[in-house]
């Protein structure tokens, strides 16, 4: 099978506003922008008009432009379009790879109880694991912030081709990718080139989305639109690790909540559990951790 051809390129408001994809945004940010005061200068008039023509017009075509492209993208990092985003993944008992117990250093041991407990232990590891593999797991969702009106947006894959499948939340990704380098703009996530970047390349490649060059030179030269504020933070120092919790405690820029509550290890198991409470506790979770990324990228001078 080949490679789907190149995709359009679309802003969140494209992604989400149209073609029947899922939108969450809080009730506080849609209350805050109802109670907003009629526009005041000619740059806020702008975003109103360009924003009514958005809504009137279809999905994909050239009436679909994001609220902010009648406005210039000004320089630095006061950027309308910048976006933060995180993935959440689970486990793809489809792909084929299993559990290997060759792989499973015995050294001396002899006693057979002793070797099947050491097997059930590093098979247990190896399926608490597969969600953090791009071979053996598999995006659930991924979540987006956006500058100006800091709209969160969560991409389940309801929209676009393949809809209700990875391969449509791949896809929407780099629209929203080349969207932002046409904009030279920021794409803003934390430990994003350790983990999130390289998960969303290698998925690409196994549901046969086409991936851009421009994004495959990011292991090479660097790409401009893409930050990754754990390098930013740590100053690039090679081999340091430091988590966004403990960032943004540091920085005040919030808190993930009580692992019992939810955590990335239990994400999967909350948001594919069909109980709505559940569910709602994971989406929860990813709300607050674009929040915390948003607040992480303004202490670090990213966005404003």
């Amino acid at each position: 099978m080949s490679a789907k051809p190149k995709h359009s390129t679309q802003s969140i408001d494209d992604l989400f506003k149209f073609g029947g994809g899922e939108e969450l945004v809080d009730d506080a940010n849609q209350a805050a922008k109802a109670a907003d005061p009629a526009p005041t200068t000619e740059q806020e008039q702008a975003a109103v008009t360009a924003e009514k023509e958005v809504l009137a017009g279809p999905n994909g075509t050239s009436d679909a432009q994001s609220i902010f492209d009648t406005l210039e993208i000004p320089p630095g990092n006061s950027h309308s379009q910048a976006t933060a985003y995180d993935i959440e993944t689970g486990p793809d008992y489809d792909s084929g790879i299993e559990f290997d117990e060759s792989s499973v250093k015995l050294g001396r041991m002899k006693d057979p109880e002793k070797i099947a407990a050491k097997m059930a232990e590093e098979r247990a590891k190896f399926d608490r694991n597969r969600a953090l593999s791009p071979l053996t797991g598999k995006i659930l969702a991924i979540g987006y912030i956006q500058g100006g009106g800091r709209r969160p947006a969560i991409d389940t894959g309801q929209n676009g081709h393949d809809a209700g499948t990875e391969a449509a939340i791949l896809e929407n990704f780099w629209r929203h990718f080349q969207f932002l380098e046409e904009q030279r703009s920021y794409l803003i996530g934390f430990n994003c080139e350790g983990f999130d970047l390289p998960f969303i390349v290698r998925r690409s490649w196994k549901c046969r989305i086409e991936v851009p060059q421009s994004a495959l030179g990011h292991f090479g030269p660097k790409n401009p639109i893409h930050i990754d504020l754990m390098r930013r933070f740590t100053l690039g120092k090679y081999g340091e690790y430091v988590g966004l919790n403990d960032v943004a405690k540091f920085l005040c820029a919030g808190a993930k909540p009580p692992e019992d509550e939810c955590s990335g290890a239990i994400f999967a198991e909350l948001f594919t559990s069909g109980d709505e409470e559940k569910i709602e506790r994971a989406i929860a979770y990813l709300l607050n951790d674009l929040d915390m990324t948003w607040g992480v990228a303004a202490r670090l001078g990213v966005v404003v």
